[in-house]
């Protein structure tokens, strides 16, 4: 706090000292305020709450006032000998300073300190105050209900069994919420419905004797009266059901802090958490650095679309300067704000634990190459010949005119930027001992641009030509089987089978491959695509496959079989290579009517002959291509991606499907993800629950496994479920909608006129302002989310509006989106090689100039 090192004693004793009473004086000041303020509420209403009539032993409103008062002169007699102590103690050091920095700038950053610390005493006393007024309204209104209209003692006995039931419910509520925090995960779900019974039950007492009640005062055609009895129970209720999730606060608090020592759930973290405040912590060059490419990335979006139509600012324009200028000091003061004690210590904390677990599986070995032949290890590192071999092509092509001059610049690799790629991997939580999957990060790779590219044209003509084959998701396999069911296919008898390919990604043969796509190509009448000719396009696709080469620990490997599992091209690759390879199937599958589909390398069936046939047809697929091996599951009922599907005697019943070995995990809220992000994995796993959830009691079983809170209640109305089941079933999914948009793309533009111009996607300045209005009215920038910037949304578009207000760039609305941290996952195993390895700047010894090659054990 004092950016100052204190090292002698009698320098520690006085910041200890003065810290001591600035905190003093500051808790006493907040105190008297609050209870200045009870004092006014309750002169001005002359009524004071029950609780203060408590603490006064009296029932009188003047004594009651007295000792308000009283409390209030004690607080000041207190506050005024804090402030003496601070003046002698302020006077001792202008006499004799023991420390080099000034007294001003102590008492400022010590203020600074105690501020930070207890602000949370202004929320605290601001709901102390809420509740002083609404016990005094409370009193108010029972005294407007008894003094109105008096009632007859049936009327009151009534009134008292209606509160009497309404107290019981809301213990059944606290009960609930203290299940909640300390039952085991297994027994949860049978506790919650013993107590949503019980709540229920409550209910339909109160609503009986209720309407008995309505019915008394009915007869005297009093319902100004009623409507003020109503209201006063519902508020009293409202308050103790507010009271007790209070008090589940601070209960709450003390669970977690009894799990946080327990050894058996310190991993409740799980691969998805984000440490929180990970850059707070670290040097302070390292923030200096962040805090450029931050400002660098957010100031060249809003400058690039201000530029251009139809703002047309000129770059030179001073405003810029001005918005430049605001915008760094508002990014240095945001992640140079010292952090609390508190959060200091859980990000250090956080950080400490991270790396004794990477040095665990560093120190053991527990991740291992994989052992497969599609690898071969080199002895020298080729980047600088795949880098030249990537640029000499697309110059040829472009030489040629096989190629347009955008589609050129859209591949080309930047060398500043250009390295080689590396291997990683990602844990599969899901399944039992946690294997990993290799990953490639090719995002700098010499290719990775002509992977991108050659996938943005290929994978719409895939997705319109093979879409009866595909699916898409969870939800799409459902209706598929609903159109099934519809045909009357779906006997009593039939049986499901799921297939999965092993290795799909490193086992593709890679000059087979290249060959099936060519005949894909031409089989559905392609001569070009997107003006470029099939044959550019193997060429194209041969060196994004056969000039694959990553880095790993200080190796380097190339891929001879398959392609990189981060790599757009290879999903596309596999899809068309397996579209080729599944023909006989599904043929034989469409003789009988029979349903199949493929998600990429798992594929779904239905069989309405012996189980026998078909496993002799499976087992005959098996030696169909000697890379290409499936583990196939037949039974009437599988699961399938995410949804349980099974045959209830003709009939399809579905569900949400758990892996076995998947502990019931959602990403805790005090991981270091915007505050959106939890609210959508709720929004998101119920509509998913709602379309996969063929009964009522499957939704409901699924909703409880998404939350154990009473904040989702069970829907009581199975025919209000059904009829939002139905509507949301008519709506197609959002990866529903993103593949039907690519296939409708697959036969646009594919053979146009050779002009370069007319291929560039630059669009018109003179367009109307009707055309460009969805387009230009907004643009999006980012910026790093952590939990201290949970304001830097707000305060960007205040940044915003103060530099543009007067500008018609007003007129722009500015949407800031969040990028997140590095989650657990990531950072315990993605390692990445030195950058002088990826980039081959290091001088590497070699008797030979040719790279020898030997193979990988």
């Amino acid at each position: 706090t004092l950016n100052y090192s204190i090292k002698k004693k009698d320098e520690k004793q006085f910041i200890n000292v003065r810290l001591q009473l600035l905190d003093q004086q500051y808790c006493l000041e907040m105190d008297r305020q609050l209870w200045q303020s009870y004092l006014d509420i309750g002169l001005q209403q002359h009524l004071w709450p029950d609780q203060f009539y408590t603490m006064a032993k009296t029932n009188d409103f003047d004594l009651c006032k007295q000792y308000v008062m009283n409390y209030i002169e004690n607080n000041k007699r207190q506050l005024n000998h804090c402030q003496f102590e601070l003046a002698k103690q302020e006077e001792k050091f202008q006499t004799c300073p023991m420390i080099e920095l000034s007294f001003e700038q102590i008492e400022q950053r010590l203020k600074e300190l105690v501020d930070r610390e207890r602000k949370y005493l202004s929320k605290r006393n601001n709901h102390k105050l809420i509740k002083f007024k609404d016990d005094i309204s409370e009193k108010q209104r029972l005294t407007t209900v008894s003094t109105t209209s008096p009632m007859n003692n049936q009327e009151n006995e009534y009134i008292n069994r209606l509160i009497t039931i309404r107290e019981k419910q809301a213990e059944i509520w606290k009960e609930q919420l203290i299940i909640i925090q300390e039952a085991k995960y297994q027994w949860l779900n049978y506790f919650l419905n013993i107590y949503e019974v019980k709540i229920q039950e409550y209910e339909q007492q109160y609503q009986n004797e209720f309407i008995q009640l309505e019915s008394l005062f009915s007869n005297n055609n009093d319902k100004t009266m009623l409507n003020n009895i109503k209201e006063h129970i519902n508020n009293r209720i409202n308050r103790l059901k507010k009271d007790i999730y209070d008090k589940m606060a601070s209960f709450r608090k003390i669970i977690l802090q009894n799990r946080q020592r327990s050894s058996s759930t310190k991993n409740v973290i799980g691969p998805s958490y984000i440490r929180v405040n990970q850059s707070a912590i670290r040097p302070k060059c390292q923030q200096e650095t962040e805090i450029k490419n931050q400002h660098k990335d957010i100031y060249s979006k809003v400058e690039n679309n201000l530029t251009g139509y139809p703002h047309l600012i000129p770059r030179n324009n001073t405003i810029f300067k001005q918005y430049s200028d605001h915008l760094l000091d508002y990014l240095n003061q945001s992640y140079f704000t010292p952090l609390s004690y508190k959060d200091q210590l859980i990000s250090h904390e956080q950080a400490q634990i991270l790396g004794s677990i990477r040095r665990i599986i560093q120190n053991r070995n527990l991740i291992l190459f994989p052992d497969t032949n599609a690898f071969i290890e080199l002895s020298c590192n080729p980047f600088n010949e795949i880098l030249d071999k990537v640029i000499q092509l697309l110059n040829t092509l472009r030489g040629k005119d096989l190629i347009r001059k955008w589609q050129y610049e859209q591949m080309m690799p930047d060398r500043t930027t250009c390295e080689l790629a590396h291997l990683y991997f990602n844990p599969k939580t899901h399944k039992d001992g946690i294997p990993v999957r290799p990953i490639e990060s090719t995002i700098h790779a010499a290719t990775t641009k002509i992977s991108k590219f050659l996938d943005k044209i290929l994978r719409p003509v895939f997705d319109d030509k093979c879409k009866d084959t595909i699916i898409i998701d969870g939800a799409s396999l459902i209706t598929e089987l609903s159109k099934y069911n519809k045909k009357d296919l779906l006997k009593s008898t039939t049986l499901f089978c799921t297939f999965d390919i092993r290795n799909l990604y490193t086992m593709l043969p890679q000059e087979q491959t290249l060959d099936i796509l060519m005949t894909f190509l031409h089989v559905h009448g392609y001569r070009k695509v997107k003006g470029i000719s099939i044959d550019t396009i193997k060429k194209l696709a041969s060196i994004v496959l056969k000039d694959n080469v990553f880095a790993y620990g200080k190796k380097i490997y190339k891929q001879t079989t398959g392609g990189a599992m981060d790599s757009s091209l290879t999903l596309t690759l596999a899809n068309i290579f397996m579209a080729k390879w599944q023909n006989n199937i599904v043929e034989e599958q469409n003789k009988t009517s029979e349903f199949y589909g493929r998600y990429i390398d798992d594929i779904f069936m239905t069989w309405n002959r012996s189980e026998e046939e078909l496993r002799k047809l499976l087992d005959d697929v098996n030696t169909w291509h000697p890379n290409i091996k499936l583990d196939y599951k037949i039974s009437n009922s599988l699961p399938f991606l995410d949804v349980q599907l099974t045959n209830n005697n003709g009939i399809v019943s579905t569900r949400v499907y758990h892996k076995p070995s998947a502990e019931p995990y959602v990403t805790p809220f005090i991981s270091n993800h915007p505050r959106h992000v939890f609210s959508n994995i709720i929004k998101t796993s119920i509509e998913r629950a709602t379309r996969y959830s063929s009964t009522f009691e499957a939704f409901n079983y699924e909703r409880q496994y998404i939350s154990k809170s009473p904040f989702l209640p069970l829907i009581d109305d199975e025919q209000k479920y059904f009829l939002l089941r139905k509507q949301i079933l008519g709506q197609p999914t959002p990866r529903q909608t993103q593949v039907a948009l690519s296939a409708a793309l697959a036969d646009i533009d594919n053979d146009p006129v050779d002009d370069d111009e007319k291929q560039q996607p630059n669009p018109d300045p003179k367009k109307s302002e009707e055309n460009i209005s969805n387009i230009n009215q907004k643009f999006f920038t980012h910026f790093t989310y952590e939990k201290r910037f949970k304001t830097c949304k707000r305060d960007m578009h205040q940044v915003y509006h103060d530099t543009f207000k007067d500008t018609p760039a007003m007129y722009t609305k500015l949407i800031v989106g969040n990028r997140v941290r590095p989650q657990t996952h990531n950072e315990l195993i993605r390692k990445r090689p030195n950058k002088n390895l990826l980039q081959n700047t290091t001088i590497i010894k070699s008797k030979s100039n040719n790279c020898n090659k030997r193979q990988s054990k």
